[in-house]
């Protein structure tokens, strides 16, 4: 088994990738929004269709800053934590 440091480098590991069942809330929710989607371009003239596009865009750019800045934040926090673990060690762990 290779370590995950080489697992990552290959880019057998992806953080974001998951798949979905056709049954799961996901799923259901993409349906819904590619369906609200459509009949709201049915509707719309080129140049509200255009507008609707750099809403969109826009939207887009803003979900994936804050997709990245949360797994940065997650990972900072796990590595944190790693390092406390490594740390303390040497004592045994309490529960309180």
């Amino acid at each position: 088994m290779q370590s995950i440091l080489e697992e990552l480098y290959h880019g057998n590991i992806r953080h974001d990738v998951k798949y979905y069942g056709q049954d799961s809330a996901f799923v259901k929710a993409a349906r819904t929004k590619h369906d609200c989607m459509e009949k709201l371009a049915a509707s719309l003239g080129d140049s509200e269709k255009e507008l609707l596009e750099k809403y969109y865009e826009a939207q887009s750019g803003i979900e994936s800053i804050a997709r990245f800045d949360t797994f940065t934040y997650a990972l900072r926090l796990g590595i944190l934590l790693m390092i406390e673990v490594f740390k303390n060690d040497n004592q045994e762990p309490t529960v309180k």
